[in-house]
């Protein structure tokens, strides 16, 4: 075997990439003679618009040809044979990731006489059964979207839904839309890729960069069956692809402008608007370095908001006289807690020397009143809320030779924000920092054979939070302790909280493609490693509340005492300190290989037939300090409640790569296989059905993997409790807290675990549609699409009791964890006994189930005569037995909303948080018809002045998302912990909850 064939085979089996998914092409046809024979061994020469790029083939023995792995744009192509005249055909469109048909029918005489034509590629997919919707430039440049966000023109696809409530990045980042729901699937189920590089944010699995529209060539959402070269996504994988720089220098420029002189008063509002100026500007560049050779293409673009008056809300300050100990004029008694029996303090007024000195620092350093009439009442409107982002892109293409192109690309956006707070000094600071590398080369090893390499880096730094405070401590810029005082501003530090999140992407993947008579075998294998680092920032100053009981006469709820005088005097009802801090130091190897085969059966009959591996081995804390339960040695929950053995049993705690447990907290699933099959059946020369099934597996929430350091061993939390009457503790700092944390059975924390023995989440999934073409650029499309989704993740708390009446520690079925001898923890864990008791206790096993059935309807035309449009209809039903981690939808609005009750899994089933009945999105481009070469007012003044315009819009019609209705509090008694209300309402006999349907 030749070196230079042997050579890209060896790559494709021994290269393992993230998704050995492409966004590369195909064109293929058949060239026929006058009586609609085949003619074989004719030359077909394909030549790329912007970079001269140039590929050949020739048919075979039933006249077709394909060019395989090649990049979207326009082509002309060119094609002879002897004893017919030679073909030509330009600016033939290729779409992303989508194969383009072009049939060539040859004229009888001579090469030397060329046909120039204008043929047209067939909109039918009559190669695979992909469902997907590719969005051109057109519709990028012209369809209007608030905020330049390419993802919110995925909407535009049938059996695509905008995620429930919200998708939870789209809260911690401004003006950032993060992803939604495709198929049924959840919205962390989807693969982001730009230029065929994951665009992933491994945090909250969704959308990383969000490029520059400006530099945008297209992109596709595909929703389902896709092909054994696409994995790790069970929803859309959403392939995008930027411009290349072309043979003749172009650029453009733009600014967006919304200020408040643009802005309409509200009714309630009779002062001046408050200040808001909005600009988003920037500007793209391209064209040849080198020519015929080497191109460059790059784009600008910076956001600057500036906003006033954001959410204002009012808060409670103390007054001056409070700040300084005297409540005479606060109409409360106020006791001194060192007498017994407690006795009032003269008018009120706690004596200077009393009063502690970081309180005084802490209460002087809020703000006095300046609500009108009030004296206590303050309103933060001297903040703006700030954001600056500045997005960038860079891009090369290299024709190296005849048979080799290469193109790098570096894409990044610095995105810094400031929320105002409450009060001065506490905004919420943002700073993210999304990068994207892209290196491709793709290698013509003959006119059968195609081999493409892609290696690629993904980077997304993320920080948000308050930071802490600095405040003048005996002439030392120091931190305080956060006080935490009931109706009151807050005062003091922040109380930790601020997250960074830091994660990498390395990723490599190799395809190779060769036809082999009525063959098209690909193959690939690729390799990627995912690194995520979590860290939140520990309480270390301590959190102090309050209670007005430590100055009250009686108690709490007598009427008397003060929480700010608690505060002063130094009296706090709890103080909590967190040690070691949260932070995950994950690793993940991942690899995958495929193969591929499309088969021609006939010329009107394609079958695909698949089959990819995947193995991903659990995410593991290189620092070693995540946690995990293992329940082997115990009985079930339903065993114990059978029994009625109830508040006994403990499971074993281990610490991840400890005592012969796996470092990923669990064990490898290595049983990752994902065959796909499609059939496309072209019925008639205008119409094709297609059908197609496969199994797609999807990467675990890292986010949720991240709770395994939330607790033991190396994070945990000191808690002091004081006695109303009897104080065990006084004043702030260092000193109140033991200098290391006791852990033995009478110490209730919380505990999470994986499954040890889970399974990775997948999805089947099986469609069936018609195509149908319309005229030259028409088609409509109607189809059905089905998902099942398994083991999918979910959160149980498995300490839950089930409900009862009396104290709910007796009733849990387990109570604690047992620790191995083996067990090593930081020094800072003081460890008597050999257990520690649970508070709450979740484990976050791949469970959970969903399924998703659809019928669809979509309608396009491409852009010709100055209109195109797309209009797609979707009929469905999604339901679920569980909410997916970080997004906002869930049962209650928050995220990883735990079950009812743990022990009946399946009473958990309803709609799915994303489910909407019924979805029809309408988009319309339409450039008007004046102008220059249009057929109206062609020439002269108002020539110059119509032309040029176009006329665009988006129409959205959906029902709407589901609704649970809960009960705050444990109701039911079953000791539920956090993570969103447990409980629903139970319906009321003769009692409707659906409002009339003309309300």
């Amino acid at each position: 075997m030749p070196a230079k064939t042997l050579l890209p085979i060896l790559i494709s089996i021994v290269a393992m990439p993230l998704f050995s998914q492409t966004d590369s092409s195909s064109l293929e046809g058949r060239v026929t003679d006058p009586q609609g024979g085949s003619v074989a061994g004719a030359q077909i020469r394909l030549v790329n618009q912007a970079t001269g790029a140039e590929r050949k083939a020739q048919t075979g023995a039933n006249g077709s040809y394909i060019f395989n792995l090649i990049p979207s744009g326009r082509y002309d192509v060119e094609a002879t044979s002897p004893g017919f005249k030679a073909f030509r055909d330009t600016g033939i469109p290729v779409d992303v990731a989508t194969p383009a048909r072009l049939d060539i029918p040859l004229e009888v005489g001579v090469v030397s006489d060329r046909v120039e034509v204008t043929a047209v590629v067939s909109l039918l997919n009559t190669e695979s059964a992909a469902q997907g919707t590719v969005i051109g430039e057109e519709k990028i440049q012209s369809l209007p979207l608030n905020g330049r966000q390419f993802i919110d023109l995925a909407l535009l696809s049938p059996n695509v839904t905008i995620g429930g409530s919200s998708v939870q990045q789209n809260k911690v980042r401004l003006n950032q839309d993060g992803g939604f729901s495709a198929s049924g699937n959840r919205t962390n189920n989807n693969g982001f890729m730009l230029d065929g590089i994951s665009n992933l944010d491994l945090d909250y699995m969704s959308l990383s960069l969000t490029p520059i529209l400006d530099t945008l060539s297209e992109f596709q959402v595909q929703t389902g069956q896709q092909t054994a070269e696409y994995g790790h996504a069970a929803g859309a994988q959403i392939n995008v692809v930027t411009k290349s720089g072309g043979s003749q220098w172009h650029g453009d420029g733009w600014e967006f402008i919304r200020n408040r002189v643009f802005d309409a008063r509200p009714f309630n509002l009779f002062s001046d608007l408050p200040k808001f100026q909005r600009n988003q500007f920037g500007g793209t560049a391209g064209g040849p370095v080198l020519k015929n050779k080497l191109f460059v293409f790059g784009g600008y673009e910076r956001l600057a908001l500036r906003q006033a008056a954001a959410g204002l809300t009012t808060v409670t300050v103390p007054t001056t006289l409070e700040r300084q100990g005297d409540f005479s004029a606060s109409q409360k008694t106020i006791y001194d807690p060192l007498t017994s029996p407690r006795t009032a303090f003269p008018n009120d007024a706690i004596p200077l020397t009393r009063l502690n000195p970081l309180a005084l620092i802490a209460i002087n350093g809020v703000p006095l009143a300046n609500v009108p009439n009030t004296n206590n009442k303050y309103i933060n409107t001297n903040e703006v809320l700030v954001q600056d982002s500045n997005n960038y892109s860079l891009r090369a293409d290299y024709v190296a030779t005849p048979s080799i192109t290469m193109f790098g690309r570096y894409s990044a956006t610095r995105e810094d924000d400031s929320s105002p707070g409450l009060v001065p000094g506490r905004a919420a600071i943002g700073q993210t920092l999304p990068q994207n590398i892209a290196y491709g080369m793709t290698w013509v090893l003959s006119p059968q054979s195609v081999n493409e390499f892609r290696a690629g880096f993904n980077r997304m730094n993320y920080s948000s939070g308050v930071p802490e405070p600095l405040f003048d401590v005996n002439g030392t810029e120091s931190p305080l302790p956060y006080f935490k005082l009931t109706s009151y501003a807050d005062m003091g530090g922040a109380g930790g909280g601020a997250s960074l999140v830091r994660d990498n992407t390395f990723q490599v993947y190799d395809n190779w493609s060769r036809q082999m008579g009525r063959h098209l075998i690909k193959a690939g294998a690729e390799f990627l490693f995912f690194e995520y680092v979590p860290i939140t920032a520990p309480n270390a100053y301590g959190t102090y509340q309050f209670s007005s009981g430590q100055t009250a006469k009686s108690s709490a709820s007598d009427g008397t005492g003060s929480v700010l005088a608690s505060f002063l005097l130094g009296y706090s009802s709890t103080a909590s300190r967190s040690l070691g801090g949260g932070r995950m130091d994950g690793h993940q190897p991942n690899g995958a290989f495929y193969v591929q085969d499309q088969i021609r059966l006939t010329n009107k009959l394609t079958v695909n037939l698949g089959l990819r591996y995947e193995i991903a081995p659990p995410l593991y804390d290189t620092r070693g300090q995540t946690m995990g339960l293992d329940f082997s040695q115990v009985p079930s929950a339903q065993a114990i409640f059978a029994t009625g053995q109830t508040g006994i049993y403990e499971p074993t705690f281990f610490i991840c790569g400890q005592s012969g447990y796996p470092k990923g907290c669990a064990y490898t699933d290595k049983n990752n296989f994902a065959p796909r099959f499609g059939l496309a059946w072209q019925a008639a020369p205008q119409t094709v059905f297609r059908m197609g099934a496969g199994i797609y597996y999807s990467l675990t929430d890292f986010s949720s993997i991240s709770r395994l350091t939330n607790s033991l061993p190396a994070n945990i939390a000191q808690t002091l409790t004081n006695s109303t009457f009897a104080p065990v503790y006084q004043g702030y700092g260092a000193s109140v807290f033991p200098p290391n944390v006791v852990v033995n059975p009478a110490l209730s924390v919380n505990l999470y675990s994986l499954d040890l023995h889970q399974r990775t989440s997948y999805a089947i999934q099986m469609s069936s549609s018609i195509q149908h073409q319309i005229g030259k650029s028409g088609v409509i499309e109607i189809g059905y699409l089905g998902t099942l989704g398994l083991k999918l993740q979910q959160n149980v708390q498995v300490s839950n009791s089930l409900p009862g009446s009396t104290a709910v520690a007796g009733r849990r079925p387990y109570v604690g964890a047992i620790f191995l001898p083996s067990t090593v923890f930081p020094y800072y864990i003081n460890v008597q006994g050999g257990s520690v008791g649970a508070g709450t206790m979740a484990i976050l096993p791949n469970t959970a189930q969903s399924n998703y059935h659809s019928l669809y309807i979509r309608g396009e035309k491409r852009f010709s005569r100055g209109l195109s449009y797309i209009s797609s209809f979707t009929f469905s039903k999604a339901i679920t037995n569980a909410p997916q981690f970080r997004n906002a939808g869930g049962a209650t609005g928050s995220e990883n909303s735990p079950p009812q009750n743990s022990y009946d899994l399946s009473a958990e089933r309803g709609l799915a948080a994303f489910n909407a009945k019924f979805r029809w999105v309408n988009s319309t481009v339409y450039e008007l018809p004046f102008g220059a070469g249009k057929p109206m007012l062609s020439k002269g003044v108002l020539s110059n002045i119509l032309g040029g315009w176009q006329v665009a819009g988006i129409m959205s019609l959906q029902t709407g998302f589901p609704f649970t209705i809960n009960i705050t509090g444990d109701s039911a008694g079953i000791g539920g912990g956090s993570g969103g209300i447990l409980i629903r309402g139970n319906p009321v006999p003769g009692q409707n909850a659906e409002l009339p349907a003309d309300q």
